[in-house]
């Protein structure tokens, strides 16, 4: 999980993590072994089965040896036999700018190690976390911005910060309180184009209240409005 402010940043990131590792103190082995002779190492029995005139080859795992066509001598107490040891890593990577939720990047190298062969892949499945202050549509970032009602009558400044980059415009007298305001390629960066910053306008109501001289003066600016 990272913010939607490390993707708009386009920070470091760090995972923590468990993978397999060979046991170091018996070098992957898990011990001291020695061939089952039941099975004769092959971790099968075969049996000759008759049906009337026909003869069937039955196969099945080795009971003594479990299949392993093996049976311990001296068991490594690290690893149980196992060969194997799990390792707590930390691991840092980059949060590309255009990264979308469900992408998946491939570290060669960082996954499990087995013996005698190259170690396997790490690999990271992005989601991105909106914040409470932006919610994001492909490649547009939304905000909404509270406006009061004296401001549709005088206009207003607005300033909206987005992780740290601040951008503003301005709302004129008498505007739409309804209407989206679009500041283009403010948006999160895609992987051909960037999005915009579409600001969404909520009327907030002062919930102060006033005194007798502040509410009349509002009611005759409502009569003079209204011509009530």
């Amino acid at each position: 999980n990272v913010s939607l402010r490390d993707v708009y940043l386009g920070v470091r990131k760090k995972v923590k993590y468990e993978r397999e590792d060979v046991c170091s103190p018996c070098s992957g082995t898990g011990g001291d072994w020695r061939s089952c002779d039941t099975c004769k190492g092959s971790g099968k029995i075969r049996k000759m089965v008759r049906n009337g005139r026909f003869q069937q080859v039955l196969e099945s795992a080795c009971q003594v040896c479990g299949g392993e066509g093996r049976i311990p001598v001296n068991i490594c107490p690290y690893c149980v036999g196992g060969g194997k040891s799990t390792k707590t890593e930390v691991f840092e990577f980059q949060i590309n700018e255009d990264m979308r939720p469900g992408e998946q990047i491939s570290y060669p190298g960082f996954g499990n190690k087995i013996k005698n062969g190259p170690p396997g892949n790490l690999i990271v499945s992005i989601d991105i976390i909106p914040t409470e202050e932006f919610e994001y549509e492909g490649n547009d970032l939304l905000t909404v911005v509270e406006v009061n009602p004296f401001d549709v009558f005088l206009g207003k400044k607005i300033d909206v910060d987005v992780f740290g980059n601040v951008y503003n415009f301005t709302l004129p007298p008498y505007f739409d309180f309804h209407q989206k305001y679009v500041l283009r390629g403010k948006g999160l960066k895609g992987k051909f184009e960037t999005g915009n910053l579409i600001v969404k306008l909520k009327l907030n109501t002062p919930t102060e209240k006033l005194g007798d001289k502040e509410i009349e003066k509002i009611k005759n600016l409502r009569k003079k409005l209204t011509n009530e």
